[in-house]
């Protein structure tokens, strides 16, 4: 049963990063976000509205014990995030069976998976803007 499980939830995350790569590639530059140097990313995204889902979903993983990301994007960086855009969050959501909104990552797994996803985004020691980067150029993220 547990087997299964395991399965399951590692085919759904599977799932779930492809269409969530995926739906990122359209929004690059949409809604720039402008970091004043007196916020962190958590503020700077606050400030966004493009990225209130984004803050969202940092909300909903933390709400699993085993993960903390807003104290760790909150604290002195550098960190760059690929965040995805409110659209970017839609479109992953709408592919998903079974998960309408962030509320649907219910439990503490799911949270842990959703925390797993947005880890792929997020980039430790080094503060890199879009124009730094190369097509095909590999970046390592806090999931790897």
């Amino acid at each position: 049963q547990m087997k299964n499980l395991g399965k399951i939830l590692k085919s759904i995350a599977m799932v779930m990063l492809l269409v969530f790569a995926t739906s990122c590639s359209d929004d690059d530059n949409d809604d720039p976000v402008i970091i004043i140097e007196e916020d962190n990313i958590v503020e700077a995204a606050q400030k966004t509205s493009s990225l209130s889902s984004l803050v969202s979903a940092l909300a909903k993983a933390d709400e699993s014990a085993n993960n903390d990301l807003i104290t760790a994007l909150s604290s002195e960086g550098p960190f760059t995030v690929l965040a995805p855009t409110n659209d970017a969050f839609a479109s992953l959501l709408a592919r998903l069976d079974g998960f309408d909104t962030l509320d649907d990552f219910n439990n503490e797994q799911l949270q842990d998976l959703l925390a797993t996803i947005l880890k792929y985004h997020l980039v430790s020691g080094a503060a890199v803007g879009s124009g730094d980067l190369t097509e095909g150029q590999t970046i390592t993220t806090l999931q790897g």
